[in-house]
């Protein structure tokens, strides 16, 4: 064990995982909202008597337009973790050994983005059963489902680190106000709205100009935009790392 030699990301990401394992607070703030949330929704719409009783989803499973919906759902859930909004500002007057670290900020950035990525994973597995449930999960369905909930998590995520990058809360006393108490989750909902909104106009024009193809050139589309925005995060933890504070 002591001659095992980690990888530097690897090592950076296990650290990122005992940073928010060890503090409760974090950890149920992380988990409630993406994951417990839409399951807290969905028991009193499937218990006897609930909307869906009567509804019988099955027949829209070879539907178009059902994969875009999916999409969607994921995208929205993703888009409302504080996991990454909160990365930088949970490390608070810690801050200094990230800095101190003889690795560069924009891949401390990266292994903050797959930790985000474990949790999107929970809404993909969540969202996954709930399509079998419902009767939606074509192998179609499942491959959108499984690479857009990827791609989607890292465009939100990579939303989330760079307006954390831009404006930490390292001010904070109690855990709470690291997570709760931080306004970036609300800015990161208004960048991530335009960006949907963006991604919605472009992926018209898609379907407009290749229909057949517009599930691929859609999920395309979406690794563009985590690519150049993973760019622009790296580039820019680089620079505000040696400018902090802390």
């Amino acid at each position: 064990k002591a001659g095992h030699v980690r990888t530097p990301l690897g090592a950076l990401l296990l650290r990122e995982i005992r940073l928010l394992n060890r503090t409760p607070s974090f950890l149920l703030s992380g988990v409630v909202g993406p994951v417990l949330m839409p399951l807290l929704a969905l028991i009193p719409l499937a218990t006897t008597g609930g909307a869906f009783q009567d509804m019988d989803f099955s027949r829209f499973a070879d539907s178009f337009w059902t994969p875009v919906v999916l999409l969607g759902i994921l995208l929205f859930i993703n888009s409302v973790s504080v996991i990454p909004t909160s990365a930088i500002s949970r490390e608070g007057r810690w801050l200094w050994i990230s800095r101190s670290l003889p690795v560069p900020p924009r891949l401390q950035i990266h292994a903050k983005l797959l930790h985000s990525l474990l949790f999107n994973l929970l809404n993909v597995v969540v969202l996954a059963d709930c399509m079998v449930w419902l009767g939606l999960a074509t192998p179609r369905n499942l491959a959108v489902v499984v690479v857009g909930g990827l791609l989607t998590g890292a465009l939100t995520g990579y939303i989330g680190l760079l307006i954390d990058v831009m404006r930490p809360h390292l001010d904070w006393t109690d855990p709470q106000q690291a997570m709760k108490g931080n306004y970036n989750s609300l800015l990161a909902l208004l960048v991530n709205a335009g960006v949907i909104l963006i991604t919605t106009l472009a992926a018209y024009l898609a379907y407009l100009v290749a229909r057949p193809a517009f599930l691929p050139v859609l999920l395309a589309l979406l690794a563009i935009e985590t690519w150049i925005l993973g760019r622009v995060v790296g580039d820019l933890a680089d620079i505000r790392y040696t400018q902090y504070e802390h």
